[in-house]
């Protein structure tokens, strides 16, 4: 009998420790699945060269011109579209 949960308490040892290395694992190599944002189009970055922060910009896009302000991203302004920027990857919110 004690042969048997000798077994058992090394069989949830080692279940417990490959859980543990897993865990560690994944929190080194992606950080729980989040990715960094995407990087702003060259023409928002533009939009803004010689304006200041919180400034009117627009930027053309295939749907027309889009306008937003400027705005700070990664030590540099970019011109974000009124609403924000598409949380889907898709368009800027139509108007």
């Amino acid at each position: 009998m004690k042969t048997k949960h000798a077994f058992l308490a090394i069989i949830a040892a080692l279940v417990a420790s490959v859980i543990i290395s897993v865990s560690v694992l994944a929190q080194q190599q992606g950080g729980g699945g989040q990715n960094p944002p995407p990087e702003p189009p060259q023409e928002a970055i533009t939009a803004c060269n010689g304006k200041a922060k919180g400034k009117t910009c627009q930027i053309q896009a295939p749907q027309g011109t889009v306008t937003g302000t400027c705005q700070d991203f990664n030590q540099q302004l970019v011109c974000v579209p009124e609403g924000g920027p598409p949380s889907d990857g898709g368009q800027p919110p139509a108007r």
